[in-house]
Order: structure tokens, then C-alpha cells, then sequence
């Protein structure tokens, strides 16, 4: 009898040993599937930014409340910060032909729930000065029924 019960102890051990290793690997390939999601959405709005006018990117790449929020601070030290109603207000297209290249590095992404934040460098170059431009950036974003969105930018542009 005793002999039953401890084996039933260990096949109870097993099992659990087994649902929370798959608990915790669902939950790894979860967050990996977030962060490429994120990585996309970013890579995705950085090319449209040159094909698009602001007000077309920000409805298809963020989140639009009262809490959205673009800030950029440029080279030059002016500073910018829009809001939903501001962002859909810009309905020009920046000319991609002014910019020869983008260049992301040092990225970084932080997966929490629903929310998240993204952070990398960014080196612009421009066609007819050969001008680079490099920026801080930072984004927060929220994940949606629609996938991942931006909530929040942050871009700090400065020169070498």
C-alpha cells in the first residue's frame, strides 16, 4: 500500500514538474513572438516615414488617445511634441528622396503584459549633403486586439 502511494506521489510530481515546464516555455516562446512583433511594427514604421505622410503612419502604427504622444527634440535644439490631434494634422509627405539611408543599432526591447518599450540609435543620412543626422530613440507601446501599436515616441536627434 505504501509502495502505491509513493508512486502515485511521483507520477502527481512528474506531471506538475511537466505542466509548469510547459507553462514557462509557452510563456518564452510568447514574449520571443512579441518582441519580433515589435521589432516588425518598428522596422515597418521606420520605411513608412518616407513613403507616407505622418498622419497615415500614426493611424495605421499607433495607438490614438489622449495619451499619444509624439516628442522629438532636433539637431538643431528645437523642440517638438504632438499629440493625436497634431499628428493627424500632418497630412504632408516627408520627401523620401531627401534621405539616402537609415541605420538602426543597439536595439533593445522590454516585454511586460500588454505594454512594452523599445529603444535604439538611429543614424539618417541625407542624399545631397551626405548629412547624418543620429538620434536617441524610445518608444512605448501598447499590444491591441490588432497586434502591437505605438503609444509613446521619444526621439533625441543630435550630431557627431
Amino acid at each position: 500500500m505504501e509502495n502505491l502511494r509513493t508512486n502515485i506521489i511521483k507520477k502527481v510530481k512528474i506531471t506538475l514538474f511537466f505542466c509548469c515546464t510547459s507553462f514557462f516555455m509557452a510563456s518564452l516562446f510568447s514574449q520571443k513572438t512579441d518582441v519580433e512583433a515589435i521589432e516588425e511594427l518598428l522596422k515597418n514604421e521606420t520605411e513608412a516615414f518616407t513613403q507616407k505622410p505622418i498622419a497615415e503612419i500614426v493611424q495605421e502604427f499607433w495607438v490614438l488617445d489622449e495619451q499619444t504622444l509624439m516628442s522629438v527634440t532636433l539637431h538643431d535644439g528645437q523642440v517638438i511634441n504632438d499629440n493625436k490631434e497634431a499628428l493627424l494634422k500632418q497630412t504632408t509627405l516627408y520627401p523620401s528622396d531627401k534621405v539616402k539611408e537609415v541605420e538602426k543599432t543597439d536595439h533593445f526591447i522590454h516585454v511586460n503584459g500588454n505594454m512594452a518599450f523599445a529603444s535604439h540609435e538611429q543614424a539618417m543620412t541625407y542624399v545631397e549633403t551626405n548629412l547624418k543626422i543620429y538620434s536617441h530613440e524610445l518608444r512605448i507601446l501598447q499590444k491591441t486586439e490588432n497586434g502591437w501599436k505605438i503609444h509613446i515616441s521619444s526621439v533625441h536627434q543630435y550630431k557627431r
